[in-house]
């Protein structure tokens, strides 16, 4: 359940994202009462639909299937490449049906950015203006995706970018404007302390 109060700025992000897919508490007492007159062990409530996580968790699990377990030989580490990448690709699954139209990503920052989501969603096409969430993204593999964006783009990404930026569109802007204030920071690093501005973005 979430309620809407104060917090500290730097949660508002983890706040934002309770209120939009937690549940009211008059809900909360309805489920636990619908929990309580059933004789079930376990129970998960959620607001969104999980199928696409459920599918991509399916996915995942048999791409390991799939993958070679640790080659013999770098030649024969070369010959599995293919053939993971082809049951990786096979694995992939079209576009959910959503509400904003597929646009392509442009920009080399874009591409990245969308090239991870279809990779750790096990989506074919993944649109300028869709939302993460919305293809079926969630908290864990935010943190997946924050990692290999970092890897990828040697930049810190703060883990709440995904939550204020949840579309590759604005994902990929906030990494140029934290790759431009990065360079900003290490051209001016002969400047004196006094001169220096703290930025958080």
């Amino acid at each position: 359940m979430a309620v809407d109060t104060d917090v500290p700025q730097a949660l508002k992000a983890e706040r934002a994202f309770s209120l939009r897919f937690g549940i009211k508490p008059s809900e909360g007492a309805e489920a636990f009462a619908r929990v309580l007159a059933t004789p079930l062990t376990q129970v998960l409530v959620h607001t969104y639909d999980l199928r696409p996580l459920a599918d991509s968790m399916r996915r995942r699990a048999q791409q390991q299937l799939y993958a070679p377990a640790a080659p013999a030989s770098s030649d024969q580490a070369r010959d599995a490449r293919p053939a993971a990448s082809a049951a990786a690709a096979s694995a992939k699954h079209a576009r959910p049906a959503l509400r904003t139209i597929y646009e392509a990503p442009v920009t080399e920052v874009q591409i990245g950015v969308a090239d991870i989501w279809r990779e750790l969603l096990g989506i074919e096409q993944v649109g300028l203006h869709d939302d993460f969430f919305e293809l079926g993204g969630h908290s864990l593999l935010a943190t997946q995706v924050v990692s290999r964006i970092q890897d990828r783009f040697k930049i810190h990404v703060p883990l709440r970018s995904l939550f204020e930026a949840k579309t590759v569109a604005e994902l990929a802007e906030r990494i140029e404007t934290l790759t431009w204030v990065a360079d900003g920071q290490a051209v001016g690093a002969g400047v004196g302390h006094d001169d220096r501005e703290e930025m958080e973005i």
